[in-house]
C-alpha cells in the first residue's frame, strides 16, 4: 500500500526539481534566442555564400552545408571554450526587390550540458560580432537585434 504512494511521490518530486531547473534556465537567457535582422544589396545565393564565408571567418565555424540552396537552413557552430555543437544557428533568407536580400540569424545555446552565464553571454555576443561581420562586408546594415524572434 506505502510503495504506490512512495512511487508517486518521487515521480512528483522528478517533476518539481525539473521545472524548477527549465525556470532556472529561463531566467537566466539559455532558453532564450536572440536574433539580427540584416538586409544585404545581394541576392540569396550572394548572401548564402557570405553567410558560410563569416561563420569561417567571425565565428570559426566549417559547415557542410555551404552547398544547399534552401532559404532556411541551420548549422551547428560551437562558442571558444565551450563543447563543439554549444551553438545553433538558423538563418532564413528573404528575397527583396532590386537584388536585395534580408537575412535573419537565429541563435540559441545547444548542447548536453547547462550552461553557465558566461556561456551565455558569450553566445549571444558571438551573434552580435557576426551580424557586425555580415553587415561590414557585405555593404549592409543591420535593421534589429533583440531577443526572440524578430
Amino acid at each position: 500500500m506505502l510503495e504506490p504512494i512512495l512511487a508517486a511521490a518521487f515521480i512528483l518530486l522528478a517533476i518539481c526539481g525539473f521545472t524548477y531547473r527549465m525556470f532556472q534556465l529561463v531566467g537566466n537567457g539559455a532558453a532564450r534566442s536572440r536574433s539580427a535582422v540584416i538586409e544585404l544589396p545581394r541576392d540569396v545565393d550572394a548572401t548564402r555564400e557570405l553567410v558560410f564565408d563569416g561563420l569561417l571567418a567571425s565565428v570559426g565555424t566549417r559547415s557542410t552545408k555551404r552547398s544547399t540552396t534552401k532559404r532556411r537552413f541551420r548549422v551547428l557552430s560551437h562558442i571558444p571554450g565551450y563543447l563543439a555543437g554549444s551553438q545553433t544557428y538558423a538563418f532564413t533568407l528573404e528575397p527583396l526587390e532590386d537584388q536585395r536580400t534580408r537575412l535573419v540569424v537565429t541563435t540559441q545555446l545547444s548542447g548536453k550540458t547547462t550552461p553557465d552565464k558566461e556561456q551565455i553571454e558569450a553566445g549571444f555576443a558571438q551573434l552580435d560580432v557576426f551580424a557586425g561581420w555580415l553587415a561590414s562586408h557585405g555593404q549592409g546594415r543591420v535593421l534589429a537585434v533583440g531577443w526572440g524572434k524578430p
